[in-house]
């Protein structure tokens, strides 16, 4: 039997090191939830070298970049300073009224060129 092919379904990659770090450090991770814990990051920095090493000592084959696009994170602060903690139907409707689509997609293009 064949061994299972090993997939790394969400990496993001920087330009440097440094930006890595920056990175990590600043991120608010406001996707858990206010005062939940951040999970743990990679011990590596997140440039191409150290996804190379941390996918080797994986024993990964593939990985799934994911694009880093910071005006989603500005997006999400600014409809939480608007509605602070309301939810449902009025926080639905300001996600909808707010147009980061347009600027994902150009980042998103732009990542790939």
């Amino acid at each position: 039997m064949a061994s299972p092919r090993i997939i790394d379904v969400h990496m993001h990659i920087f330009d440097s090191k440094k930006q890595g770090r920056w990175a990590k450090a600043q991120y608010p991770g406001w996707e858990f939830g206010e005062g939940a814990p951040l999970p743990p990051y990679s011990k590596y920095d997140g440039d191409v070298e150290d996804a190379a090493a941390s996918l080797a000592e994986a024993g990964a084959s593939r990985a799934v970049m994911v694009h880093f696009h910071l005006p989603l994170i500005d997006l999400q602060a600014g409809i939480n300073e608007k509605l602070g903690e309301a939810g449902g139907e009025e926080r639905a409707q300001a996600v909808a009224d707010a147009s980061a689509g347009a600027a994902l997609k150009e980042s998103n293009v732009k990542a790939c060129l």
